[in-house]
């Protein structure tokens, strides 16, 4: 990685849950450090974190490994502690933040803990405006983790985020990082990468969102970073189960045209390479984009 490249993730640890016995979030966690530790990214999208769970990643980064980690993210149940978070967690050290909200994925997109379009869960898009400090380069980041049920909830999610970036401004670099629950050929992610959208539809969600369709807003074209990577490791696959019971590509890390993607790693972090343990650090790969600024 060149040192003026900014180095991105998405990640989803999988929520601390009893039920997971040997898999739990204690037994993990030290994983997910060390991961992180060795990717050493400069921006995160987490996702299915609990509080408890962003707590354990800042105090462990900083006291195992002297990384400087600081987030952005509200519970998605209440705005505040409760439920899973979507944190972007930045390396404070390389990043600055200058600027963060949040909104749920909803037809009342700034009341906390509201749900639509049938979804399971409150879902929520975690964003930033951020400056790289290698090079004073300024940068949005957004974050989600869009519902496991609802393919409405998905599809009308999609539709909402490309929506809300048109509004941001198009010469500023972007990255778009979650789990999609979809695959690539899948309505959500057709959505995401699509040259244009309904303007009847967006001027919908936009009202929503309490944003006013101006005649300057441009719907961006987004690229999968991994499609237009110079170089990719990794397996094809980024969800796997606890068990590798599952191959199934559903993380995702977009960017706009103001960003060239020089590597794309899906980190295959399996037991038997790094430990003789058979837990593993989550039943996802976390996933990394090395990004150009242009």
């Amino acid at each position: 990685m060149k040192t003026s490249n900014l180095r991105v993730c998405s990640y989803n640890i999988r929520y601390d849950n009893i039920d997971d016995k040997q898999n739990q979030w204690v037994y993990r966690k030290m994983l997910v450090f060390s991961n992180i530790a060795f990717l050493k990214p400069h921006i995160i999208g987490f996702q299915e974190c609990l509080f408890n769970q962003i707590n354990d990643l800042k105090e462990g980064l900083l006291e195992k490994f002297g990384m400087n980690y600081d987030y952005i993210g509200l519970g998605r149940d209440d705005g505040e502690k409760n439920g899973e978070f979507s944190p972007i967690f930045y390396n404070t050290d390389k990043v600055e933040l200058v600027h963060s909200h949040q909104f749920w994925i909803s037809e009342t997109p700034y009341k906390p803990g509201t749900k639509s379009w049938k979804t399971a869960c409150p879902r929520i898009v975690t964003w930033g405006l951020f400056k790289f400090k290698k090079s004073n380069k300024l940068f949005y980041f957004l974050n989600t983790h869009l519902d496991h049920l609802s393919e409405s909830a998905r599809y009308e999610g999609t539709l909402m985020i490309k929506s809300f970036i048109a509004t941001l401004k198009p010469q500023i670099p972007l990255v778009l990082v979650g789990d999609f629950n979809s695959n690539e050929y899948q309505k959500p992610i057709i959505n995401i990468v699509s040259s244009s959208i309904d303007i009847i539809k967006s001027k919908k969600y936009l009202e929503l969102l309490e944003i006013p369709l101006r005649d300057d807003i441009l719907f961006q074209t987004l690229f999968n970073a991994r499609n237009v990577a110079n170089c990719k490791i990794g397996p094809d696959h980024t969800f796997t189960g606890f068990n590798g019971q599952f191959t199934e590509n559903i993380d995702y890390i977009f960017i706009n045209q103001q960003f060239k993607t020089t590597s794309f790693i899906v980190f295959n972090n399996h037991p038997s390479k790094i430990t003789k343990s058979s837990t593993i650090a989550s039943d996802h790969f976390p996933i990394i984009a090395d990004l150009q600024f242009l």
